[in-house]
């Protein structure tokens, strides 16, 4: 069988996750092929089509900010449906899996009105809860240690074999129903503008600057230009931190203010973090 899994991932939990998914389901002898939904060949809806139709089972991962899943994803999945819109006799099971940092609490109701009247039927949901990725001015958060996060990952693995058993079992794997959900209604609201507005937060030290070019070229939305030896942050932005995070003279602003590396950590996936 063939399992496809379209993803995004700001920092890098999110691509381990499905890197590690892909090993597990290739030990079963089956085939896993994974998509980072940022990439070009992922605009072209004839190439989303032969995918689609091709994969006997469909997956999509990322992180989750305020509640939600990233606008980038949101957006990737309506496209998903506007394929299908007029697809008749389509029906494919999907599977989820989302990492988060401390509560998720965008939970699988929420993930199953995303599929509302296509095709796509929710058979899977799994929540990895690995590390947090954000250490602003704004929001200052403390670095994991390195032991926690190893043994979150293990558990991640745990769970995420769990679910492809029970798939090609051809039974139902849901996770992240609780209380929790609740709050998520009224987090979901209030962060909304937030992530919509994070471009306004972002700027750059020009003083310190190398001008690498690595925020503009490697931002998953292309929402960082430089010209005329400025650099402008589009409303396209989808808050996933990554230009901040990977800066090598830490010069993303936040709010106009320096982040100091030794006062605000800067996360750079599970398998870099020290």
């Amino acid at each position: 069988m063939i399992f496809s899994t379209f993803y995004f991932s700001g920092t890098g939990n999110t691509e381990w996750a499905v890197k590690e998914f892909t090993k597990l389901i290739e030990m079963k002898g089956h085939q896993s092929v994974i998509y980072s939904i940022d990439g070009q060949n992922m605009q072209d809806k004839s190439t989303l089509k032969d995918i689609l139709m091709n994969s006997d089972y469909i997956g999509f991962a990322n992180p989750i900010y305020g509640a939600n899943i990233p606008p980038i994803m949101n957006g990737f999945i309506n496209k998903i449906k506007n394929i299908l819109l007029y697809k008749k006799n389509f029906v494919k099971s999907v599977y989820i899996i989302n990492t988060f940092g401390y509560v998720n609490a965008f939970g699988p109701f929420a993930a199953k009105k995303l599929f509302s009247n296509t095709g796509l039927k929710l058979v899977s949901y799994a929540n990895l809860k690995i590390c947090n990725n954000i250490s602003t001015p704004k929001i200052k958060s403390k670095p994991i240690d390195s032991v926690k996060l190893e043994k979150r990952k293990v558990r991640s693995k745990i769970i995420l074999e769990k679910m492809i058993n029970k798939i090609l079992q051809n039974k139902r794997y849901i996770t992240g129903i609780g209380p929790y959900l609740i709050p998520g209604l009224v987090i979901r609201k209030i962060s909304k503008k937030g992530i919509a507005d994070s471009y306004l937060a972002l700027g750059i030290n020009l003083k310190t600057c190398n001008r690498c070019m690595m925020c503009v070229n490697k931002c998953p939305t292309q929402s960082i230009k430089f010209y005329n030896q400025k650099f402008e942050f589009l409303q396209t932005c989808t808050a996933c931190m990554r230009c901040y995070n990977f800066c090598p003279t830490f010069s993303i602003l936040f709010e106009g203010k320096y982040a100091d590396p030794k006062e605000f950590y800067r996360y750079r996936g599970p398998d870099t973090y020290k």
